[in-house]
């Protein structure tokens, strides 16, 4: 059971969950498998490529998924890490991989690593929190975890 004086942390958690997907985005998939929603800032070069079908689109199997990652790259849709991560179908199953930038656009399920410091003191709980740099790419000046990490394609997350 979770100690009381972590209610209002947990209550803020809960108000920042605001995402509505799919909002506009659109359902992606790999063969049979479903693994995303496509932001519509892709939506003209997917077409371009032909993998639109019925409001959808359709890759031919897991390996479209690096090319697809660099096309979109070269077009300027994304800024690449130059990191490849796993994509998970919706079940959970590893059916590709692709530069992590493209992850969000994609609308696809990532993992990563996280360490908060959580600390008891006589005043109750605190939270030790990181604050990223201002010349970080995402989310500068923003607060952050203490250390963090995407698990990049073949580790678990315990290598990671």
């Amino acid at each position: 059971m979770l100690h009381d004086s972590l209610d209002p942390f947990l209550a803020h958690i809960r108000r920042c969950n605001t995402a509505i997907v799919p909002g506009a985005r659109r359902r992606i998939t790999a063969g049979n498998r479903s693994f995303g929603l496509a932001d519509p800032r892709v939506f003209d070069a997917m077409t371009a490529f032909g993998y639109a079908h019925g409001g959808e689109f359709h890759l031919p199997d897991g390996s479209a998924l690096q090319p697809l990652g660099e096309k979109l790259a070269a077009l300027g849709l994304f800024r690449p890490h130059d990191e490849l991560f796993d994509v998970f179908d919706t079940d959970n199953r590893v059916i590709g991989r692709i530069d992590r930038g493209a992850l969000p656009l994609l609308g696809c399920t990532a993992a990563g690593v996280h360490l908060n410091g959580l600390v008891e003191t006589p005043d109750g709980f605190s939270l030790w929190m990181g604050h990223r740099a201002q010349n970080k790419r995402l989310d500068p000046g923003k607060l952050d975890h203490l250390a963090a990490g995407g698990i990049c394609t073949g580790l678990s997350p315990m290598e990671a």
